[in-house]
């Protein structure tokens, strides 16, 4: 486990539930169900070569993999929204989900493949 993992915390928020178009650099994936591990990760977002990662407080950087539905471009600024919110380079970010040891999502080009992947719940 790393130190990233080991620094989770239990927690629960709400899905907007609404059809997104996410930026190029983000990953996203479809899901047909809201069920998974609460656990969070919480860091820092991190825009690098055109794809956005979390950096957590240890600075272990991670591949957030988040459901295509909750996220979106961002209304004002060159990053995402998150459930309607909007993150840049910089933000505080917490997401819940769980480290995705042996599950591997396909990730846009301008991604690291071979970071530790994080894969986001469907509320976020």
């Amino acid at each position: 486990m790393t130190a990233a993992a080991a620094g989770v915390i239990l927690s629960g928020c709400a899905s907007s539930g609404t059809e997104s178009d996410p930026p190029e650099g983000l990953p996203t994936r479809e899901t047909q169900d809201d069920a998974g591990d609460s656990a969070r990760l919480a860091g820092v977002v991190a825009e690098i070569d055109g794809c956005f990662y979390i950096e957590d407080a240890e600075g272990e950087r991670w591949v957030a993999v988040f459901p295509a539905d909750i996220v979106d471009r961002s209304s004002t600024t060159e990053g995402f929204a998150l459930n309607g919110e909007d993150y840049v380079e910089g933000d505080d970010i917490m997401v819940g989900g769980s480290a995705a040891p042996s599950i591997t999502y396909p990730v846009p080009d301008v991604c690291d493949e071979d970071i530790q992947q994080w894969q986001v719940h469907p509320e976020g």
